[in-house]
């Protein structure tokens, strides 16, 4: 087995049949562990994202985003043709990734009674909006669907406000991180035992796990949890504040940090006020409290107000823009969350990484995502095709 450093899954095949984010992105998570991925995608068209913006000299950086580091072949799997080849690929492969709506893999004829019939072993993960039952499993399930389902849009805004879907495609994410992780499990598992398993995993489920603290309000005493915007229901100060020239987030809920932050802002007196005299007055005056604490803070600007609440220990940061995030002397430079890779036709372009440091095996992007079909001619010959029939498949509209 070939072993390289961060590369943890070498020898491990995975079959990538997803779209858009939530299964790619899983299976990019594998090949960034040293999986060989490949993204089996539909002739001529392929996965819808690559039609997605943003574009650069019109090919979908959307779409090399969440496929870094696959190979790639076309298959028509409405062609008896395609579905042997597929079938091919599933017995040498050791785990299967989607995200169609369920029963659109089945009605392919690749339920998950027949995966294992092709390759016992295999770990299937199938990632859905609502799972693979229940009343709402048929429905189409999209992030912005999951998130208000879920109950994370009506957490999500200013109080009083209209419910705020994450900018972000959060549920899609944690789909895909939460599907990786099951697979690493089964793929434990399997070690041990020798069984493959089924994964099914739901973006609404994935809010809902998100979720928890905000949940366990209602469920302890049955209190529907409300928009606070960038408050807390359960400490306060805690919220944007502006300064001379920006805004900062800054977070001071006990007794220790909010003696300090007035001492910075020069308003010592507040900490004997009644209204603010511990944490439990300060919540149930916070609109007071922030109205005292953005008149203070605009007195500053935001290079000194950092400097005196970071030296004092406090929890607080500047609100950045992608830009300055990107650009920042933190996350690039010395996290490596936004490496280049080669593209084979748009040259050096820069992706976000993965956010898993490892003492030995860290996860790395090893190549650029695919062009349509790139090795179909290469995986077809591994599986024992001629030349002259991949090129019959091809005049056919197998591949």
């Amino acid at each position: 087995m070939e072993y390289k450093k961060g590369s943890v899954l070498s020898g491990i095949k995975v079959l990538d049949l997803g779209q858009v984010i939530a299964a790619p992105y899983c299976t990019e998570i594998l090949s960034n562990m040293g999986a060989d991925v490949i993204k089996v995608e539909m002739p001529g068209k392929g996965d819808s994202c690559r039609a997605s913006m943003p574009m650069k000299d019109g090919i979908s950086t959307y779409y090399l985003a969440f496929n870094c580091g696959k190979r790639d072949i076309t298959l028509n799997l409405k062609s008896e043709k395609g579905k042997e080849i597929l079938t091919k690929l599933i017995k040498e492969a050791d785990v299967i990734v989607e995200n169609f709506r369920p029963g659109v893999f089945a009605r392919l004829g690749f339920t998950y009674e027949r995966l294992q019939e092709i390759k016992p072993d295999i770990i299937y993960a199938a990632i859905s909006g609502f799972g693979q039952d229940g009343p709402y499993s048929k429905r189409a399930g999209y992030d912005p669907i999951a998130q208000a389902m879920s109950g994370i849009m009506s957490v999500t805004g200013v109080p009083g406000g209209q419910p705020v879907r994450c900018g972000a495609s959060f549920a899609d994410v944690m789909a895909a991180q939460n599907t990786a992780m099951g697979i690493l499990a089964a793929l434990r598992h399997r070690d041990l035992t020798g069984e493959g398993q089924m994964i099914d995993v739901a973006l609404a489920d994935c809010c809902i796990t998100a979720l928890a603290s905000i949940n366990q309000i209602y469920l302890t005493d049955g209190t529907v949890p409300q928009r606070l915007g960038n408050t807390y229901a359960a400490s306060a100060p805690g919220n944007n504040y502006a300064t001379k020239d920006g805004q900062i987030i800054l977070l001071a809920g006990n007794e220790k940090q909010w003696q300090k932050l007035c001492a910075i802002l020069g308003h010592e007196e507040w900490t004997t006020m009644p209204e603010f005299i511990d944490n439990k007055s300060r919540v149930a005056h916070k609109a007071e409290l922030d109205a005292l604490i953005r008149e203070a803070t605009g007195k500053f600007t935001t290079e000194e107000l950092l400097s005196q609440t970071l030296e004092a220990g406090l929890a607080v940061g500047p609100i950045l823009n992608v830009q300055e995030a990107v650009d920042g002397p933190h996350f690039a430079p010395y996290r490596e969350m936004y490496p280049e890779v080669q593209h084979p036709q748009l040259g050096k372009i820069r992706v976000t990484n993965q956010p898993i440091r490892m003492s030995k095996t860290t996860p790395y992007v090893r190549s650029c995502a695919p062009t349509l079909g790139q090795h179909t001619d290469e995986i077809l010959a591994e599986l024992g095709y001629s030349g002259n029939e991949i090129h019959e498949m091809r005049e056919t509209g197998v591949v």
